[in-house]
């Protein structure tokens, strides 16, 4: 993961252990995605943060990047890679400070899920 010193990612580079495939994605941080070879990625306009489906590290980045005060909120649109199968969809979340270094996550798209994320 690359980021910009705001927590806006502007690389990716995916891979799982014990498995030859690799996914890299590059952004210019306003919601324009692209693939390894430089391809457009329309499908993924808008979204600025990614999630990994079996990675909890980047849930860090938008709570970094958006710096909620105690009770805020926020709707925000991320790239959603599920692994192993390595797809790739956006998926619209909502971050909430519910105090100092405690958020909440949740999932509107893709698996409608809440976590907490310290």
């Amino acid at each position: 993961m690359e980021c910009d010193p705001s927590w806006t990612l502007r690389a990716a580079e995916v891979s799982l252990a014990g498995d030859d495939r690799k996914m890299v994605l590059t952004s210019d941080g306003q919601g324009r995605w692209r693939d390894g070879t430089a391809n457009a990625l329309s499908n993924l306009d808008g979204a600025i943060d990614i999630d990994l489906s079996i990675n909890p590290f980047t849930n860090t980045l938008p709570i970094r990047r958006l710096n909620l005060a105690i009770g805020q909120s926020e709707r925000i649109l991320a790239v959603y890679v599920r692994l192993p199968e390595f797809s790739v969809t956006t998926d619209p979340q909502r971050y909430t400070c519910l105090h100092m270094n405690h958020s909440t996550a949740t999932s509107f798209a893709t698996s409608k899920w809440t976590k907490t994320v310290w």
